[in-house]
């Protein structure tokens, strides 16, 4: 059977985010449900700061939390069952992008993340390029779009 095009989702304000100027941020409308449909159509890894089992050291602003925990919290814990975690390199230079881009990687992928600041796109080939510019990109109140 051949592999399912992967999906790569970040949390932080892209599943998570603050909507609205001076809010709180809140997890976006019927996340969990868009969740349980991707895991059906992709093969979903989570690409994330957040610590997938073992919580953050106290005192940061997600003390405590990593995404087993917060799946739970959220009553869906068996997504994880699904979905896969990212061991990225967090100190290089491309972020997150090295790992999507990284020798070895899935070729047919999409990636949930809020805009790359710290990306030199220049610095991609022009077939990175392309990939780069067609992350999905979260809009409005719990709609994602293709950018």
């Amino acid at each position: 059977m051949p592999r399912k095009t992967t999906l790569y989702i970040d949390i932080d304000d892209t599943i998570i985010a603050q909507v609205l100027p001076g809010s709180g941020f809140d997890l976006r409308p019927c996340m969990i449900s868009q969740l349980k449909v991707l895991g059906r159509m992709y093969d979903c890894c989570w690409l994330t700061m957040w610590p997938y089992k073992d919580p953050i050291r106290a005192g940061s602003y997600q003390d405590g939390m990593s995404i087993v925990s917060m799946m739970s919290c959220l009553y869906g814990a068996q997504i994880n069952e699904t979905f896969r975690y990212a061991e990225w390199d967090r100190d290089h230079d491309l972020g997150k992008a090295e790992f999507v881009l990284r020798e070895g990687a899935p070729k047919d992928w999409y990636w949930l993340e809020d805009p790359l600041h710290n990306v030199n796109l220049t610095r991609w080939q022009p077939r990175e390029i392309w990939i780069a510019t067609s992350v999905w990109i979260p809009r409005g109140h719990g709609a994602f779009r293709m950018r």
